[in-house]
């Protein structure tokens, strides 16, 4: 397996090939010059993590954390947020079906980790299976997080829910902010462009938050853009 790093400061006119380091699964820049990768190495589900770093925009690399906790490991398919060298957000991309585990976060690069599960309460689908966690979104301390919940009923058509967190500081409480009903095989994430604003599919339609994932409203399409 081959693994580029591509750079350019021209608009894309030209590209710098760089160094990055070995069976890297998720990297991300937190600005022009300060970078993290996460590896997990080449296994089947899962795998002991280490993160590396840069600070010269991705033309070194040195390892930052390779020790992880005892018996913490990733989930193969997980989301890795780098919100600064010191914190650090994993989503159970796919939800660890025997854990129900939903958020891995570190706030002292990675020398102690703590698990925040969601506040999930909702009539039909509490007993539902966690499908999927997908990682945080943060505007400064508000932040959100979207998981997916499933139901199969024998003799019903399966029922699929996203239901959204909610937190004001940077992640350390949350709490329940609202959910929508969804249909199998559609896109299991919540695209949010602003703090307020926010879309994501529900019932085979195109649903937006306005105010922070309160409330959402079905977008009408005129016909051009059905």
């Amino acid at each position: 397996r081959g693994d580029f790093l591509y750079s350019t400061n021209n608009g894309g006119k030209t590209w710098e090939l760089l160094s990055i380091p070995p069976n890297v699964n998720s990297l991300q820049f937190i600005d022009a010059t300060n970078g993290f990768a996460e590896s997990s190495g080449l296994c089947s589900f899962t795998c002991p993590i280490t993160f590396y770093k840069t600070d010269n925009g991705g033309h070194t690399w040195t390892k930052y954390r390779e020790d992880s906790p005892n018996s913490f490991e990733i989930v193969f398919g997980s989301g890795i947020l780098f919100r600064s060298t010191e914190n650090i957000w994993i989503s159970n991309y796919y939800a660890d079906p025997f854990n129900y585990k939903y958020l891995y976060v570190t706030w002292d690069g990675a020398k102690t980790w703590h698990i925040k599960n969601m506040p999930f309460k909702h009539e039909e689908f509490s007993d539902a299976d966690l499908d999927m966690v997908n990682p945080p979104v943060f505007f400064g301390e508000l932040g959100y997080v979207s998981a997916q919940y499933s139901k199969i009923v024998q003799d019903q058509e399966p029922k699929r829910l996203m239901a959204i967190f909610f937190t004001s500081d940077g992640g350390q409480t949350w709490k329940y902010q609202s959910s929508v009903t969804q249909i199998f095989h559609k896109p299991g994430y919540v695209d949010f462009v602003s703090p307020d604003i926010a879309f994501t599919e529900c019932k085979g339609s195109l649903c937006i938050t306005r105010d922070g994932a309160q409330t959402w409203d079905v977008v009408k399409l005129n016909e051009s853009q059905k």
